[in-house]
This record gives C-alpha cells, sequence and structure tokens, in this order.
C-alpha cells in the first residue's frame, strides 16, 4: 500500500465503496481498519501524548483525524445511498457509530489493553458493525407455511 495515496483513493477501499453487497464492504472495512491499526495505533498513542506539548503534533493528530473520519463518511454515504442502513438510522447516525467503533482508542482497549489478537478484534467489528448498521437478516425459520 502506497502511503501517500489517500486511503479514500486506494484500489482497495474503491472497490470496497463500490460493491454492492454491504455486509462485504463493512467486513472489507474492519479487516481495512484492523491492518491500519495494527500498524498505527503505537503511533497514534505517542501522538496524543505529544499533542499537549507539541502544535505539529496536535496539527498532524487533527489531521489524520480527519482523514479518518472522511474515510468512514464514504463507507457511511455508501451504505445510505443504497438504502442498506437499518430504517431508523441516518446516514450521519451510521457515520457516528462507524467513526466510534472503529477509533484508535476502541482499538487500543481490546487488543492492546484487553489482549484480544488483531483477527478477534476484527470479527468483533465486523459482526458489531453490520448488527448495529443493517436490518437484521429475515427469518424465515419462523415464518408461516404457505403449504396446505
Amino acid at each position: 500500500m502506497n502511503p501517500l495515496v489517500a486511503l479514500p483513493d486506494r484500489p482497495m477501499v474503491r472497490a470496497l465503496l463500490a460493491d454492492r453487497d454491504p455486509r462485504k464492504q463493512l467486513s472489507g472495512l474492519a479487516g481495512l481498519v484492523r491492518g491500519i491499526m495494527s500498524r498505527a495505533e503505537p503511533v497514534h498513542r505517542i501522538l496524543v501524548s505529544a499533542a499537549g506539548t507539541d502544535p505539529d503534533a496536535a496539527a498532524l493528530l487533527a489531521e489524520l483525524t480527519r482523514q479518518r473520519q472522511h474515510g468512514h463518511a464514504q463507507f457511511a454515504r455508501s451504505l445510505a445511498r443504497t438504502g442498506a442502513l437499518q430504517p431508523t438510522l441516518r446516514e450521519r447516525d451510521a457515520d457516528d457509530i462507524i467513526n466510534a467503533l472503529t477509533s484508535p482508542e476502541v482499538y487500543r482497549l481490546l487488543v492492546s489493553d484487553r489482549g484480544w489478537s488483531p483477527q478477534r478484534y476484527e470479527q468483533w467489528l465486523t459482526e458489531i458493525l453490520i448488527g448495529q448498521l443493517l436490518p437484521a437478516p429475515a427469518d424465515t425459520s419462523t415464518a408461516p407455511s404457505t403449504v396446505d
């Protein structure tokens, strides 16, 4: 992955956003977040610490946060435009949920502090994003039979 190419412009992200299956989009997003966080979370922790006294660190942290939020907004927009969101959710709600669940703080809490493997985090993130954003699949096992 070329770090000089903005995340939303990378082929993998563009392919995820173009995928018509919202479950695949969210699963792909979880994998992408896991990969980024496994590399960047230690640096993020240092930036947060330094931002209190170093204006350059604060500016870099703000820019990275802005870029992360911009990327998440694209996923929320994609889900909203295709009608994939739960009926009670607006695009802004989806954006807020994605932003909170994929935050470096949640990754650090679960992986660094609580000892989860990055793979467990990715699986959890996939399941929680799908559960929070998409309608529950229709349960056909309890549907009344139309056969007499």
